[in-house]
């Protein structure tokens, strides 16, 4: 089975520019695998896997990539986990945001976390308690905790 994502998320994966994996597609160093639904351009994990700045253990790993690739919020939520397990927290931030982006609460409150300690972005308390709230407000029970205490 051919498992496919697009250049952004190939472009995230891999910690390339886009213009670089554009050059890659222009040597035939990897292929184009034709154009999803939504128009974007899709590549073969195989083809970028000796690329990658992370590793995908398994087959459940690289299936959760492409349905967080495909827009799964909590596919995306998990691949952040994921990334942050690899200390990765850069790569954390991309799949939280999408997460956040689309209401995940558990997302919202990993992002609030990241923005508290400062790991993988600049420290900020009032990004960090922007992303409580919203988290609170999605009905994420440990955020709605700790902001019960404020």
């Amino acid at each position: 089975m051919s498992h496919l994502i697009s250049v952004d998320t190939a472009v995230v994966v891999t910690g390339v520019t886009k213009r670089t994996l554009w050059r890659w597609l222009g040597s035939g160093a990897i292929e184009h695998r034709g154009m999803d639904q939504r128009g974007r351009t899709m590549l073969a994990y195989a083809d970028i896997k000796p690329r990658l700045c992370m590793r995908f253990a398994d087959a459940e790993d690289i299936e959760l990539l492409v349905e967080a690739d495909q827009g799964c919020p909590d596919a995306q939520n998990d691949l952040g986990i994921l990334c942050l397990e690899q200390e990765r927290a850069d790569i954390a931030l991309h799949w939280f945001n999408l997460a956040a982006e689309q209401g995940h609460a558990d997302a919202m409150h990993f992002l609030s976390t990241m923005y508290q300690s400062g790991n993988g972005v600049e420290r900020s308390e009032t990004t960090a308690l922007l992303w409580r709230v919203k988290a609170a407000e999605a009905g994420h029970a440990i955020a709605t905790a700790q902001m019960a205490r404020r």
